[in-house]
């Protein structure tokens, strides 16, 4: 019993360690534009992978920017 809740706090830990910031770029036809800056990461914190971003995980701000059209292509900063 010891060792699988050792196992399962191992496994705790490293899944609280898995967050990450992620950088987002907003891609279209006619331009790409960067939704980040070099000391401002688009997201902080995210909790699982960056490529796993979606519009309902931006600010406002950002989630206004994605219309049709608009791809939204994100990766860990």
């Amino acid at each position: 019993m010891k060792k699988v809740l050792l196992v399962l706090g191992v496994c705790a830990l490293f899944a609280a360690c898995s967050k990450s910031d992620c950088n987002c770029t907003a891609e279209s036809e006619l331009a790409d534009v960067n939704l980040y800056t070099e000391d401002t990461p688009t997201i902080t914190d995210y909790d699982g992978d960056c490529a796993d971003v979606t519009k309902d995980d931006l600010t406002s701000n950002y989630a206004a920017m994605i219309i049709e059209g608009v791809t939204l292509k994100c990766v860990e900063d």
